[in-house]
């Protein structure tokens, strides 16, 4: 992956998680990462790590493939929508 091409992203998720709702946003995930100044690759890493990238756990439901807020506790944060 590259952090100068989106579809690289979008490649690479397409390739380990064929059914990720994620496909096709590769160039939302650079532009949250531009905006927090981290890299592209660490969104995805811990997408992929916490839920499969977006295709198990609480993520299904929720469209948190980070999982951002949710715990074991049964709080969970609803994004709403995958591009949030």
């Amino acid at each position: 992956m590259s952090s100068a091409y989106p579809t690289s992203y979008d490649a690479y998720i397409a390739r380990v998680a064929p059914k990720s709702p994620l496909i096709g946003m590769g160039q939302r995930i650079k532009e949250i990462a531009d905006t927090y100044g981290i890299a592209p690759e660490l969104i995805i890493a811990i997408a992929q790590a916490d839920s499969s990238l977006g295709t198990a756990g609480r993520a299904v439901r929720t469209k948190n493939p980070g999982n951002v807020g949710n715990n074991d506790r049964g709080d969970t944060v609803n994004q709403g929508s995958w591009d949030n």
